[in-house]
């Protein structure tokens, strides 16, 4: 079915938008791109635009393909003997031992998407992740109950039916690790390769955690305990690899708070059909430039006939 902008144009309204019987289907990236533009997110569902392949793209899958590999194969029964050695100083070799659980570059590359697998490997950059990831394990596993150190899950995917504002809504998001909290709780860990700006980063990855959070709230019990998460999320935090950056923290109820009303904003504008947007004049609107679905935009089109 199409819709018509208020210029005259058209565009195909997608069965995930709202229409009457189907479920409006938002994810953890769908949710937080409306901070920026929500003109920009909607976009991106109506328009089939090859976008550029950035290089931290590609940095950013292979460094999140070699952790989620790297716990599914450490080997768990080596863990209390790794932990002694690295409190009698034995960093190095520990570290040594852990490296040898990551994937080759090899691997790396065979297990790309097919789009991305004559895409470069950027060696020096993959390294600078890695080699704080593995000094950030060594000094993780010196303080951990080596029960703890593992994850419950890795890479889990959560797929949720619920209504928000009255609608029927599908949430779906996929957490990268849940860790068992010292006080028995879960805790929820994201893996960033990008740069950390507290500025904005902060509520940022609040909102991302939030998100998490409530999936795992509102699965079925059944589904909970299949996926290895019995327990109430009580921690969330983030490791900024590249950025020589890790939060842990007690998950706060004001971001919680503050991700709902936008989950509930974002709905509305699908029911709507309006999509905020960036005012191109502003401090942020230096972005557009660099959109991708810029000669897609009615704000840009207006400016353009102008």
């Amino acid at each position: 079915m199409n819709r018509i902008y208020p210029d005259g144009s058209s565009y195909a309204w997608t069965p995930e938008m709202g229409e009457d019987g189907i479920i409006i289907r938002i994810s953890k990236s769908t949710l937080t791109s409306t901070k920026w533009c929500a003109q920009q997110m909607f976009l991106s569902k109506i328009h089939d635009v090859k976008q550029e392949m950035h290089d931290y793209l590609i940095i950013g899958d292979d460094v999140h393909r070699a952790i989620e590999e790297y716990y599914d194969r450490i080997d768990t029964d080596m863990l209390s003997d790794l932990r002694k050695s690295a409190l009698s100083g034995n960093n190095r070799s520990v570290e040594t031992t852990l490296r040898g659980f990551l994937p080759n570059k090899e691997e790396l590359i065979e297990g790309r998407r097919e789009e991305n697998r004559d895409e470069p490997f950027y060696e020096r950059d993959y390294n600078l992740n890695i080699d704080w990831m593995m000094k950030n394990e060594v000094a993780r596993l010196m303080i951990s109950d080596p029960e703890k150190f593992m994850p419950v899950a890795n890479e889990v995917r959560l797929d949720v039916e619920t209504e928000v504002e009255g609608v029927p809504v599908r949430l779906v998001g996929i957490i990268d690790r849940v860790f068992r909290d010292e006080d028995g709780g879960l805790g929820l860990m994201e893996l960033k390769t990008g740069k950390w700006n507290p500025t904005y980063k902060l509520s940022d990855m609040r909102m991302e955690m939030s998100y998490y959070k409530m999936l795992i709230e509102m699965t079925d019990p059944a589904v909970l305990v299949e996926k290895g998460l019995t327990g109430d999320v009580t921690h969330w935090g983030w490791r900024y690899s590249a950025a020589d950056h890790m939060t842990y923290e007690e998950c706060k109820r004001v971001s919680e708070r503050a991700m709902k009303v936008r989950l509930g904003k974002l709905v509305k504008m699908y029911l709507n059909e309006q999509f905020d947007m960036v005012n191109s004049g502003s401090r942020e609107g230096w972005k557009c430039s660099r959109c991708d679905y810029m000669q897609h935009c009615p704000q840009f089109q207006a400016e353009a006939s102008t």
